[in-house]
């Protein structure tokens, strides 16, 4: 799923974390997981973005939900057509790599190696290992199912879904969610 920005940034859903090797409880995850927290912008003091190029990459924080990252290199530096926020992951390392993998792709041939120049994190996070929207998709609409349901997220894409019924629903809804997943697991149960 990729979103446009009037400044060409696009939010690409991504890579999950955290899977339980057994689902737990909604009263677990709930206790897992907590409210959908306000975005923070981590920016890398990297020597060659300017003061004015950190500031512009700060204000993109209320465009990315957390988990996400952008990458750049020195070479290119913030103003290249293809810059892109890796958003909507699970956790920090997933926004990480996802970001790094679209920037080593984009790149011109001969730049230097790309670094990760900012990450969005939930405040206060905590433990919190999902994205923003699945985190609030959890707590609100999963919520309200009637038992039994099921909650399922995809390690590589970023995909969640959660239906009533059995394990098996959830799994379906994730798969088809946005980007098609291969490896969808439940992470909750009730």
């Amino acid at each position: 799923m990729f979103m446009r920005f009037a400044i060409n940034l696009c939010l690409c859903v991504g890579l999950p974390a955290v899977a339980a090797a057994e689902p737990m409880t909604f009263k677990e995850a709930r206790k897992a997981f907590g409210r959908v927290e306000k975005p923070v912008a981590i920016v890398t003091n990297v020597d060659w973005l300017d003061q004015k190029q950190e500031e512009i990459l700060a204000a993109l924080v209320s465009n990315i939900p957390y988990f996400g990252a952008i990458a750049l290199n020195k070479d290119e530096g913030l103003f290249v057509d293809w810059l892109q926020a890796a958003a909507q992951h699970h956790d920090a390392a997933a926004a990480r790599s996802a970001a790094l993998a679209h920037c080593e792709a984009s790149k011109k041939p001969g730049s230097s190696a790309c670094i990760v120049v900012l990450e969005v994190r939930a405040a206060g996070q905590g433990e919190q290992t999902l994205s923003a929207p699945a985190a609030e998709a959890l707590r609100t609409e999963y919520r309200k199912l009637r038992a039994p349901k099921a909650f399922a997220i995809s390690r590589s894409t970023g995909n969640f879904g959660f239906a009533r019924g059995d394990a098996e629903a959830a799994l379906t809804a994730c798969e088809t969610a946005g980007t098609s997943a291969d490896d969808c697991t439940v992470l909750v149960a009730d």
